[in-house]
């Protein structure tokens, strides 16, 4: 499916949020992600990323959240190259981390890093439906300066998150103590921290189904 850039906003010093109209409507519920490609292809991981998207399923536009290191790969050049009308190839939305049709059932959202993306289109979806369910999120940052969507997390119903600054860390510790019984657990960040902290969990006892999780591709333990 082709969509067009209309123009990106920055987060912090490093990451940036990109918006598109799709030429269709995508079907999505929030939470999922979809694929993003630039040509021509370069480099050794090709010319398409996975992005979470940060947007609301009625919002004509799509929005995704990326971190831009410096230096940074020849996608994310043409990604931060791209002109108001160009245009690029989306793929369908896809995912598990959605929330669940048991509006009662407890949720703790884990997010390491730019991992916050994957839970920012349901904490906006709950605020814009004005539903409050049984919700903690536990957010991991490298600084105080490279906390995100303050604003989206913050004006969530009933949400009282734990901002997490390193060196301390969030451990499986911590998640079970937030724990209640049928907790769904899900995570995101880095695949280090978050098949760590799965491990973890599942060594604790906890149910494999009771953990639902996504890790950003290419990033490092030290990226959350």
């Amino acid at each position: 499916m082709q969509a067009t850039f209309q123009h990106k906003m920055q987060l912090s010093s490093d990451v940036w949020e990109f918006f598109l109209t799709p030429e269709t409507p995508v079907d999505y519920q929030p939470g999922q992600y979809l694929s993003v490609t630039i040509l021509p292809a370069e480099g050794s991981r090709g010319d398409s990323r996975t992005f979470s998207l940060t947007s609301l399923p009625e919002e004509p536009m799509l929005s995704f959240a990326v971190k831009i290191p410096s230096p940074c790969s020849s996608y994310k050049q043409k990604l931060m190259q791209l002109e108001q009308g160009a245009a690029i190839t989306i793929s369908q939305a896809m995912g598990d981390l959605v929330l669940p049709r048991d509006v009662s059932r407890p949720l703790i959202f884990v997010a390491g890093g730019l991992g916050i993306a994957s839970f920012v289109g349901m904490m906006r979806w709950l605020t814009e439906h004005n539903q409050t369910r049984p919700l903690q999120l536990l957010y991991a940052a490298r600084s105080q300066q490279n906390l995100l969507f303050d604003e989206v997390i913050d004006g969530c119903p009933g949400l009282d998150p734990v901002r997490i600054i390193s060196p301390t860390r969030i451990d499986c510790t911590r998640i079970l103590g937030s724990d209640r019984p049928s907790s769904l657990i899900y995570l995101s960040g880095s695949e280090p921290f978050v098949m760590n902290l799965r491990l973890q969990l599942l060594a604790a006892g906890k149910n494999p189904t009771d953990i639902v999780f996504d890790f950003f591709d290419g990033y490092k333990q030290t990226d959350f």
